[in-house]
Formats: structure tokens, sequence, C-alpha cells
């Protein structure tokens, strides 16, 4: 097993956890358009194409390797390291949306 696996996840994974903040962020803070709902969609959508490399980290930064074998662990790390970033904001978001639909509106 390679160390690059768990070092690219860990990175990764911590940079996608503190998008989907910076997005909850937004999202709390600003009126609800139409515009803005398909722009935080979008960018929500793009994330899963950043963490999982992208065409930059196959072409470029893991010529070499050996991608069968960095796999598996740079997944694990990277769900692990996201959890741990992202993974108490999103169950907060869920459950205070939850609760303003029960209520039958927004809370502003």
């Amino acid at each position: 097993m390679t160390a690059l696996g768990p070092a690219l996840g860990f990175f990764i994974g911590v940079i996608c956890g503190l998008a989907v903040l910076l997005l909850i962020r937004t999202a709390r803070a600003s009126r609800a358009t139409l515009k803005t709902t398909v722009a935080e969609i979008s960018q929500l959508l793009a994330i899963p194409t950043f963490s999982f490399g992208g065409p930059w980290v196959t072409s470029t930064l893991l010529r070499g390797a050996n991608l069968d074998a960095i796999l598996p662990s740079y997944t694990v790390s990277l769900s692990l390291s996201f959890a741990i970033v992202a993974g108490f904001p999103l169950f907060t978001l869920i459950v205070v949306t939850c609760g303003e639909w029960r209520k039958g509106g927004r809370q502003s």
C-alpha cells in the first residue's frame, strides 16, 4: 500500500468538506431565488468531480502511479475526512430543514 492514496484522499476530502461548509453558509445567509438555488446546486454537483480528482489528478499528478492500488485507501480517507469536516453541519442542516418543513415554512 502506498501512502499517496490516504494523503491525497485526506487533502481532497478536507477541501471538499470546506467547500460544502461554505456553500451551506452562503445558502443560509442569502435569500433563495431560482438563480441562487440553481447556482448552489451546480456548485454542489461539481464537488464529486473535484473529489475524485477530475482530469488533473489522473493525467498530470498520477501519471506513473498504479491507480488500482491507490483507489481503495484514497476512497476511505476521502470519505472519513469529508465526514469529519462536513458531517455534523450537514446533519444539523438536515434536522433544521426537516423542522422547518414540519412547521410549514422557512424561518429567517
